[in-house]
């Protein structure tokens, strides 16, 4: 488990090495980042960009999610998060870089 600075700067230093424009990213909150990844989102486990951590739990991965959304222009939706009761089982934080 990773906190959320370790998370958020190996997403700046993932996506600067893959492109850096975080526009062309986005960001989501899972319990299982390999259905989240490869068969919601369609994601290539070989040819695509991609990245999964899991975060000490799922209010970190929350701010960290808000932070690349608000700051950084990540697309992902924070408003299906708010006000909800989420099972702390949601502490993976996996990003992938959008097909054009």
């Amino acid at each position: 488990m990773f906190s959320v600075q370790q998370i958020k700067f190996e997403i700046m230093r993932y996506v600067s090495a893959c492109g850096g424009d975080f526009r062309e990213w986005s960001i989501g909150i899972t319990d299982d980042p390999r259905i989240a990844l490869f068969k919601e989102n369609g994601v290539s486990e070989d040819k695509d960009y991609w990245l999964s951590k899991q975060a000490v739990s799922f209010r970190a991965c929350y701010t960290i999610m808000k932070y690349f959304i608000e700051v950084q222009s990540m697309e992902g939706s924070l408003s299906h998060f708010d006000n909800c009761d989420v099972n702390d089982e949601f502490d993976c934080i996996y990003i992938y870089k959008k097909n054009p």
